[in-house]
């Protein structure tokens, strides 16, 4: 009879932890779709996916596209409401952009680079300018942090974008 209780009581919980698992699996599965839905708003438009990676409290799609870089740039300085005058360069603007009230407001935060102005010799002021191949912005705001990160040199016939998307730890 003890067995047999021990046995049913084992069985118990092992198919509790069982459930327990299934739950984590189920819940980090709903995260990672949520984390890659708000994602997708970012992505750029008739991008196809080179690579994707989720582990639902952060998010990375590779995407690439045959627009040039100036085109998908002015498109992400559009949609994150970056000003097209910052070359390299931080601002800590007010949140949503639109002024509009709805849901959480606060302030953003938002980073600039681009690869076009490079040191000069070394003991030199002056600087060398070449051709931008590379763009990156971090916006951070009440939401989330998203990291977007474009590249093409001029021998290229693709424009890639990485795009990161960490969700806020307490929404």
């Amino acid at each position: 009879m003890r067995m047999l209780l021990g046995a049913t009581l084992v069985g118990a919980c092992l198919a509790a932890g069982g459930a327990a698992v299934a739950d984590s699996d189920s819940g980090k599965a709903d995260l990672q779709k949520a984390t890659a839905d708000h994602l997708a708003a970012f992505e750029y438009p008739g991008a196809q996916r080179f690579e994707q990676h989720n582990q639902g409290t952060i998010c990375q799609f590779v995407l690439a596209t045959p627009d040039e870089l100036t085109k998908v740039d002015d498109w992400y300085r559009r949609e994150l409401a970056i000003d097209r005058a910052s070359g390299n360069g931080v601002a800590d603007v007010p949140w949503p952009a639109t002024g509009k009230v709805s849901g959480t407001r606060g302030q953003e935060q938002q980073s600039a680079f681009q690869d076009g102005i490079r040191p000069g010799k070394e003991g030199s002021k002056e600087a060398t300018v070449r051709p931008i191949s590379t763009r990156a912005y971090v916006v951070k705001n009440p939401d989330y942090t998203l990291v977007v990160t474009l590249n093409r040199l001029a021998a290229d016939n693709q424009t890639l974008i990485s795009l990161v998307f960490l969700p806020d730890a307490g929404g």
